[in-house]
């Protein structure tokens, strides 16, 4: 049997997401839950989350109890294609834009600021921690850049365990998460 093509993948892996129906919000909240001992809560630390769109984890729970926490938050900021993305400070109070590709995102006038933990958004996900994304290499160019300065923010890929694969297809640029939570599990990556 052929490999099915990246394309393909996302196809796939778009309508199997979907297929869970409203079991996505339980199985997100289940998701957070196991999400909550894997950030290093005892360093401060500030974290990025991605906003959820169509049918992915909803990441609102994960949001609310970070606020909750005073854990400081950050949303990403597409700038350009092409280019990696920025962060912007977040609280619930404040307003959001439409951003190019129709995730809700910070202003440009909210504070950036350089994330200790990442929270990725990921179509589907392999054991070595290699993700296949919607095909803008937004978050591959993110970590890679931010691999290459001083701190090394700890990666966490965020999603439904049915979203798992045997093997991503993979490509020089594509960059590895440190981990994978699920709502079934904690995959720590071996890459």
């Amino acid at each position: 049997m052929p490999a099915r093509s990246k394309d393909q993948l996302r196809r796939d892996l778009k309508a199997l997401r979907h297929s869970l129906g409203d079991r996505r919000f339980f199985l997100a909240r289940l998701a957070t839950w196991r999400l909550m001992p894997v950030i290093p809560f005892e360093k401060f630390p500030s974290v990025a989350i991605f906003w959820s769109i169509a049918d992915e984890i909803d990441t609102e729970p994960l949001r609310l109890i970070l606020a909750a926490l005073d854990i400081e938050i950050g949303l990403p900021r597409i700038v350009e294609k092409g280019e990696p993305l920025i962060f912007h400070r977040w609280q619930p109070a404040d307003e959001l834009v439409g951003g190019p590709l129709g995730v809700q995102e910070p202003s440009a006038s909210a504070l950036s600021f350089s994330p200790d933990v990442i929270i990725v958004p990921l179509l589907g996900f392999d054991n070595d921690g290699y993700r296949l994304g919607y095909g803008g290499g937004f978050y591959d160019r993110t970590l890679r850049l931010l691999r290459q300065g001083p701190r090394h923010p700890l990666s966490i890929g965020f999603a439904f365990d049915c979203q798992r694969l045997d093997r991503v297809p993979r490509e020089s640029q594509d960059e590895p998460v440190d981990f994978v939570v699920t709502d079934a599990q904690i995959y720590r990556c071996s890459s």
